[in-house]
């Protein structure tokens, strides 16, 4: 991503950018639903809230909290747009529109963050790596591993400030 860029986005936050910003802060909610068929068939959810800073160098530091029912868990990663990191991906698809893209056991989790002058809205999709049918992942809650049907979203929520 380019310097511009990263000023463009902060800039267009209007009157809640200072006269040089120089990161963009993201911070992204929202509840994961996983339809489980294994080791027992039901319904878990768990809140995903991920801090996202962007430096207009393109570097990108995230800290990403999940919680389900009494277990949680966090971590935090760093690294540069366009260039993969350990598991993630943060890439600039148009000039209001950046995605994430975490990888999982088969699948990816892909966070598409759209800008619009001070609001920011959130769609997230989770591809299937080729060939497969089911979602396989550790829970939360044991480590154990569990098989979903499907995963989806509800009550997403993005907010961003500049530094």
């Amino acid at each position: 991503m380019s310097r511009a860029l990263v000023f463009g986005l902060c800039l267009s936050l209007g009157p809640v950018s200072r006269a040089y910003p120089s990161e963009l802060l993201a911070k992204v909610e929202f509840i994961e639903q996983h339809e489980r068929i294994a080791p027992s068939r039901g319904f878990s959810h768990t809140k995903v809230e991920i801090s996202a800073a962007i430096r207009s160098t393109g570097q990108v530091s995230v800290a990403e909290n999940r919680a389900s029912g009494r277990a949680a868990s966090s971590g935090n990663r760093s690294s540069t747009l366009g260039r993969p990191g350990t598991r993630q991906l943060w890439k600039v698809i148009s000039e209001k529109r950046l995605a994430n893209y975490t990888a999982y056991t088969n699948f990816t989790r892909v966070i598409y963050l759209t800008i619009d002058g001070p609001r920011c809205s959130i769609e997230v999709q989770y591809p299937l790596q080729p060939g497969e049918t089911e979602y396989r992942y550790r829970r939360l809650s044991n480590g154990e591993r569990a098989v979903a049907r499907s995963i989806s979203i509800s009550h997403p929520r993005c907010e961003l400030r500049t530094m």
